[in-house]
């Protein structure tokens, strides 16, 4: 399949066939990787019908609920938490901190709106608050509680969406879930006003953490995520679809050495090796973790934050 954002050729990378959510597979689960950009994606894309129904699960961050399991952490978890935390200067931008870049703020929108935790801050914070979630469980849920939320897709924004314009659009862990990546980017600048501020954000497939446990990391999670980005790939596709970038943060870092994120991962890569033996992964052991902390505690940003965002102003 070619680049979706470039168009130009793409190699084989990881291969997961695996819905590790659902424990069941729903497809090739192959990946192809462009250079060029960065960005990477299932090849092919699975078909509609099967994205859908991997979201039916009991428990999804969108409902507000974790599937990691609770662990007490141990002597030796202690410490490494401990030494990771003291190296961890993630940054992570907030509604506040964007709203303070609105001079006026009218309305605002969360694309991806899940639980509504966005919108309703957006709410607080002044904003005529707005959401869109293909999800209607959630929308249900959230709908009256001070925002008005309208079920829908990124691509393809409700009507309802795209007679307004915003002064601030908010896309956090939506993209990597979109077929269209170029169509969702679109969608945002279409309902801003000229010079209004655009936030996303994406699990960032630069970090170590991630090229080293690949397909049992929580952040390969497909086939809910079809594209794979970095601090380039982001920007590129964000400045293509008409926007200056302001800013660029990175965070993520203790999470990955907690016992109940490693136990998740462990478990992952267990259940590919017993399903598929043939797939090379590598398991997240104790003694992965400490030496992933040892070579990522001093690395650039890109390497060693599992997420990368943007804010970017419309022009």
């Amino acid at each position: 399949m070619p680049c979706l954002l470039c168009g130009g050729p793409t190699t084989p990378w990881l291969e997961m066939p695996l819905d590790a959510k659902k424990r069941e597979t729903f497809g090739e689960g192959k990946t192809s990787f462009c250079g060029a950009c960065s960005f990477g994606s299932l090849d092919p894309l699975p078909p509609e019908e099967v994205v859908a129904s991997s979201y039916e699960l009991d428990s999804y961050y969108t409902q507000g609920e974790s599937h990691l399991p609770d662990l007490t952490p141990s002597l030796a978890d202690r410490f490494l938490i401990k030494l990771v935390h003291l190296f961890d200067r993630g940054e992570q931008m907030t509604p506040e901190q964007l709203a303070e870049m609105v001079p006026d703020r009218e309305r605002a929108l969360d694309v991806g709106s899940g639980g509504g935790e966005v919108a309703r801050s957006f709410a607080r914070l002044g904003f005529q608050a707005y959401g869109v979630e293909p999800d209607p469980k959630s929308v249900s849920r959230t709908t009256g509680d001070r925002i008005q939320v309208f079920e829908g897709f990124a691509e393809d924004l409700p009507e309802e969406i795209s007679k307004l314009r915003f002064d601030a659009v908010s896309m956090t862990h939506v993209l990597e879930h979109c077929r269209d990546p170029r169509a969702a980017i679109a969608g945002a600048r279409s309902v801003l006003e000229p010079g209004g501020l655009f936030w996303c954000e994406v699990p960032n497939s630069a970090c170590r953490h991630f090229r080293e446990i690949n397909v049992a990391s929580e952040m390969y999670d497909a086939p809910r995520h079809l594209h794979f980005f970095d601090d380039a790939s982001l920007q590129k596709v964000v400045i293509e679809g008409g926007f200056e970038v302001v800013r660029v943060y990175f965070h993520g870092f203790t999470r990955h050495h907690l016992p109940g994120w490693r136990a998740w991962e462990t478990g992952l890569a267990d259940l590919v090796r017993a399903s598929r033996p043939d797939i090379h992964v590598k398991r997240h052991t104790m003694a992965r973790s400490f030496g992933l902390a040892l070579r990522t505690i001093l690395a650039a940003p890109r390497q060693k934050y599992d997420c990368v965002g943007v804010v970017a102003r419309a022009v």
